[in-house]
């Protein structure tokens, strides 16, 4: 029977674009800080000497900062220590905050170290009625240290990661088989992490071996052989292969092949001096093994949303302060100009009132005129003499001139002669003469209007005394109205009205 086998790439993706921060790998004496910008590696550096006291954590990552030019503000650990342990747990079946309580409690008890212990744990496959699980154990002491010295480097501290969740990934990219079993031994600067685990990435088990093959082999061979025959007996499976990975590991790999029971191979996964600060950013956060607790893992970002929310909050007070200010001279100005306005409105009522009292004294004088003078008729009479100069035609002369005011109307009499002066021999005829002088009295600007009187026609009574007058006169003179021709008399007599 054939049993097709999928065997996955060992092509390594790329650290994530939104990635930045300075990534430390400090194995056992091993310092090296690698610079990220955005995904992309900007600097690395490796500081010389000796490097295996926590407490010099601070002055390495300022030493790391000035020489990478990092500028960001956030710092991630993978890390290989001495006391750095990893036990495999059988526990019963629990969740959540129960479960965690159990693991905080065997780490206290499994601890190889005095004080106390920060603990991480990952799951792994389990029997019927327990369940499996590595504890990743170190102690907190050297966890605050690590905290405080990245603080007080200016930078925070947002993962402390076991170099076993390395070397989990590497696994992870080995061409192996699904149902195979096999056993990856990663050099760590001085000691050795082996990772047991299965073709389709299920891990079985992680240690740190205090040994290299660049310096006891042999106990390092009989660490691995002991792991080989844990992971067998525990899992009832059989492990196929050994790879090796790291600095070396193709001049030792025969050694290593000959001082153990499996087949010994070279990791595909070419070494780098920066490999582990690098793949570490590479790891899912949620899944990778953290020392740190989730508050202290968002540290940055709750510093970053409350540096957000100060300064919007000191915007918005500034804006609150200025708009406030601002209402207050607005204020202010108003007050002022209603105060003007106030002031104004009463000078303008005063001159109001000055004003009034003038018109009153300008009307009571007005009214003192017009009992004089506004009665008085219009000085027609005047006007009509004056006219009289240009209209009588040269053959006639003015000899009687009466004008008399009756109600809206002026009364008009006129009587007059030829001019015996003047004899030419153009001169017209005395009806003639009368007749132009009619016709312009009649027109503008005095349009009078003439009376034709019926001859014999006695006037009726008036109480008008004017009326009265004119009517003796008309019995007086009865062809007034110039029908007497120039032949039979040397004289006329005119009678009209005009408003």
């Amino acid at each position: 029977m054939l049993e097709f086998i999928k065997q996955r790439s060992v092509k390594t993706d790329a650290i994530p674009s939104r990635v930045s921060t300075l990534s430390v790998s400090w194995l056992n004496t091993q310092f090296k800080a690698v610079a990220v910008q955005r995904g992309s590696v900007t600097a690395s550096w490796e500081r010389p000497g000796d490097t295996d006291d926590p407490v010099n954590f601070e002055s390495f990552l300022r030493e790391a900062v000035r020489e990478t030019g990092y500028r960001g503000h956030t710092v991630t650990l993978v890390l290989a220590h001495p006391r750095l342990m990893q036990q495999l747990l059988e526990v019963p079946p629990a969740r959540g905050a129960a479960l965690e309580k159990l693991i905080q409690r065997q780490a206290q008890q499994q601890k190889a170290f005095p004080g106390a212990a920060a603990s991480v744990s990952q799951t792994l496959p389990g029997g019927k009625s327990t369940q499996r699980v590595l504890l990743h154990i170190f102690p907190r002491l050297l966890i605050d240290q690590f905290i405080q010295g990245a603080r007080g480097a200016g930078l925070h501290l947002t993962s402390v990661l076991p170099a076993s969740a390395v070397v989990q990934r590497q696994f992870m990219q080995l061409p192996l088989p699904r149902a195979d079993t096999a056993l990856l031994a990663a050099e760590t600067g001085g000691s050795t992490t082996a990772f047991a685990g299965q073709g389709d990435g299920q891990m079985l088990l992680a240690r740190t071996l205090a040994d290299t093959w660049n310096g006891a082999s042999e106990r390092l061979a009989l660490d691995l052989n002991r792991t080989v025959l844990f992971v067998n007996q525990q899992y009832g499976v059989l492990a196929q292969t050994l790879w090796v990975f790291g600095p070396e590991a193709a001049d030792q790999l025969a050694l290593v092949q000959k001082a153990t029971q499996l087949p010994a191979k070279l990791s595909p996964v070419a070494y780098d001096p920066f490999y582990w600060a690098i793949e570490a950013l590479k790891l899912r956060r949620e899944l990778a093994p953290n020392f740190l607790s989730p508050e202290l893992q968002q540290a940055p970002q709750r510093e970053i949303f409350a540096r957000v929310v100060a300064v919007a909050t000191s915007l918005f007070v500034a804006a609150s302060l200025g708009t406030a200010a601002y209402a207050q001279l607005q204020a202010r100005q108003t007050w002022r100009a209603i105060r003007e306005a106030q002031s104004q409105i009463s000078q303008l009522e005063s001159r109001h009132e000055a004003l009034k009292r003038l018109d009153a004294e300008m009307t009571q004088m007005q009214d003192t005129v017009n009992l004089v003078v506004a009665d008085r008729p219009p000085p027609a009479a005047a006007w009509l003499m004056a006219f009289l100069g240009d209209a009588v035609p040269p053959d006639l002369v003015i000899t009687n001139y009466e004008v008399i005011r009756a109600g809206k109307e002026w009364k008009i009499r006129l009587a007059g002669t030829l001019q015996q002066a003047i004899k030419t021999p153009s001169s017209l005829p005395m009806g003639e003469a009368v007749r132009r002088l009619k016709a312009r009295l009649s027109g503008a600007p005095f349009y009078i209007r003439f009376a034709d009187d019926a001859e014999g026609a006695a006037p009726a009574s008036s109480s008008d005394p004017q009326t009265n007058w004119l009517a003796r006169l008309a019995t007086q003179f009865p062809n007034a109205a110039g029908r007497q021709s120039s032949a039979e008399l040397d004289h006329f007599v005119l009678e009209g009205a005009m408003r």
